[in-house]
């Protein structure tokens, strides 16, 4: 699929109803938007094992693309994050952030399968193994779905 993004406000009902056949029709009109999940921490709390909801679906959609950071990396240990769709991780292998990531440094999740479906619920997993001095641990995620 192409990608055009245009300046919010910019497209109307004028420009996609079909009246006259010339107009984009809804099925091809996709809403793309971004979320960050903080799991209930700020950004001097310590990561720690747990699983968060992130949504359930109320459309067919695609996660399109997942970062997972520390707001500080540590000195030792990780903090793994995955995303999941009804239990099943979306991602060939979880993200990892490491005492050597760097701080507040984005490392993204490979998807291996991030479409869904109307009830589908998409959680969020972190284990933390040994992390001294990691926190604000974070997961930052992209959504596709059409605009119909």
């Amino acid at each position: 699929m192409s990608e055009l993004r245009l300046p919010s406000g910019s497209v109307s009902n004028r420009e996609v109803s079909n009246t006259d056949g010339n107009q984009i029709t809804e099925d091809k009109l996709w809403h793309y938007s971004k979320y960050t999940e903080r799991f209930g921490k700020v950004t001097t709390d310590a990561p720690s094992d747990m699983t968060a909801v992130l949504f359930q679906a109320d459309k067919a959609g695609s996660i399109a693309e997942v970062f997972a950071a520390c707001v500080a990396d540590g000195s030792s240990g990780s903090t793994t994050f995955d995303v999941q769709k009804n239990g099943v991780t979306i991602l060939s292998a979880v993200i990892t952030v490491n005492s050597s990531t760097g701080d507040g440094v984005s490392v993204s999740g490979t998807i291996s399968s991030g479409d869904y479906v109307a009830d589908d619920v998409i959680t969020a997993v972190v284990n933390e193994t040994s992390h001294t001095g990691a926190t604000g641990p974070m997961l930052s995620y992209s959504r596709l779905e059409q605009g119909n």
